[in-house]
């Protein structure tokens, strides 16, 4: 395993990675080694062992049960992540599902051919987006985020469908999954759909994602119809637009006088005025 290098910066990069997926863990982590034993077989019985006390801890020991957890599993093989947290997907406790995520989306971030070894595992990783926990759900959808290259381009239709998750956690970890894929035209047309929905918070998540779809340069529309967004009556919107379309760079330049006249109005927002300007320097650069 090609492993973070220990240090500040390998330190901020494990608490991203762990925060992406859920959990932050102690900044240590950046410096984790393999759990005690050898060979595969061994490594992941003992993360095995060290998932299974996360629900054996007491309440209010069970915080430092997931980072001994979550530690180990960034220090050890993925296949030996993979073997300890694959049988738990399917444990009757939420939180044993929930942790198995957790390790299994750390450790493929820990490194770029973790997340290839974790795409082995995308379609057990789909099933986990049906859960009927919540927080299993976004484990399930920010694990997928963590598969490298890309999470798989089937995987679109599911994780749309939880863009309307009544939980809002939820529905940005499915978000951020989308973010990361190709675009595509499931993407596209719940994007289109969303965004002119009466669910302001969906329209800021199809906002991100036309914003992320259109920085790939695969097509121009997304710039017309987020400028159309800059006159949203929701502010918190109309702040994800500016920033989509500054995301964009160069393929927003339609959205440019748009954007102007949002940063020079007085009535607008601060914070959307910013982001708009922010967008114009960005699309002119």
């Amino acid at each position: 395993m090609r492993t973070l290098g220990a240090g500040p910066r390998g330190k901020l990069w494990t608490a991203m990675a762990a925060a992406a997926v859920g959990l932050v863990i102690a900044a240590n982590g950046a410096n984790a080694t393999p759990p005690a034993g050898k060979g595969k077989p061994a490594v992941a019985a003992t993360l095995a062992r060290l998932l299974e006390e996360i629900s054996l801890a007491a309440p209010a020991d069970r915080g430092g049960a997931a980072d001994a957890f979550v530690t180990a599993a960034l220090g050890a093989e993925m296949d030996a992540v993979i073997d300890a947290a694959l049988p738990v997907l399917d444990d009757y406790r939420d939180e044993q599902r929930y942790y198995a995520l957790v390790g299994l989306g750390a450790a493929g971030l820990a490194s770029m051919e973790n997340g290839e070894e974790l795409s082995e595992i995308a379609f057990v990783l789909v099933s986990g987006l049906a859960d009927g926990e919540a927080t299993v759900r976004a484990a399930a959808a920010a694990t997928l985020a963590a598969i490298q290259p890309a999470p798989p381009e089937w995987a679109a239709d599911p994780l749309i469908e939880l863009l309307g998750d009544p939980n809002p956690r939820v529905a940005s970890a499915a978000m951020r999954a989308l973010e990361r894929m190709p675009a595509n035209d499931a993407g596209f047309d719940a994007a289109y759909s969303a965004i002119d929905g009466d669910n302001s918070a969906n329209r800021s998540r199809a906002a991100r994602l036309l914003g992320a779809y259109g920085a790939q340069g695969a097509d121009i529309k997304p710039a017309w119809v987020l400028a159309a967004g800059l006159d949203d009556p929701d502010a918190a919107v109309r702040w994800q637009t500016a920033t989509a379309l500054g995301d964009m760079g160069g393929a927003a330049i339609v959205a440019v006088r748009g954007l102007r006249a949002v940063s020079r109005d007085k009535a607008e927002e601060p914070a959307v005025r910013r982001a708009a300007a922010t967008a114009v320097n960005s699309i002119l650069d």
